[in-house]
């Protein structure tokens, strides 16, 4: 992950002037930036550095959430294959959503 933002100004601005531009916990990668154009260059920078280890992203299993004043489409393609746009998603177990209500959490 640290190749792949090495050089840009990927993610969030956070706290002290660094950026937030990713979550990991093993096999499991949230990307984060605030602009489509970054996010498609970060996910091409994460797919180009994995590659060189034999690691893959699996389309399949990804997923675009979009949030707050994003206006527009958010295609962003790994490999050619666009990834599905979604209201909410399931990471490590909590649901994180568009709107930043807990009731998925809260009905579970």
């Amino acid at each position: 992950m640290r190749q792949s933002t090495i050089s840009r100004d990927f993610g969030l601005i956070w706290v002290d002037d660094t950026r937030l531009t990713d979550l990991d916990f093993a096999d499991d990668v949230v990307l984060i930036d605030s602009d489509v154009k970054r996010l498609q260059e970060l996910t091409t920078a994460v797919e180009k550095e994995a590659s060189k280890v034999g690691l893959c992203m699996n389309s399949n299993k990804c997923r675009v959430m979009v949030g707050g004043g994003w206006e527009g489409n958010a295609d962003i393609q790994p490999f050619g294959a666009t990834i599905e746009t979604v209201d909410d998603f399931c990471y490590l177990g909590i649901y994180i959503s568009t709107t930043g209500n807990c009731d998925q959490e809260v009905n579970v």
